[in-house]
């Protein structure tokens, strides 16, 4: 059974962990995929949403400072796995 052009990837699992830097100024500066939701376009997708996405600033006392976070996206609805039949 083939899928049509238009149908949206589907993810081998529900979410991506993905590696991020808050800068200074709460931008996203660095963001890698950690674990993979099993389709490159929605990891990518996952990385592009993260890097528009504004922060809290990150202060260690009241400096702001860069700070390394572990972020869990979750898969769209549409692209969710498919129960097994």
């Amino acid at each position: 059974m083939s899928m049509s052009a238009s149908a949206p990837p589907r993810a081998k699992r529900p979410f991506a962990i993905v590696h991020i830097q808050i800068g200074e100024q709460g931008k996203v500066r660095f963001a890698r995929i950690k674990m993979s939701c099993g389709h490159p376009e929605l990891d990518q997708r996952a990385v592009r949403e993260l890097m528009a996405q504004t922060f809290a600033v990150p202060r260690v006392g009241r400096k702001a400072v860069a700070q390394w976070h572990m972020v869990r996206w979750a898969v769209p609805p549409e692209s969710m796995p498919l129960p097994p039949v």
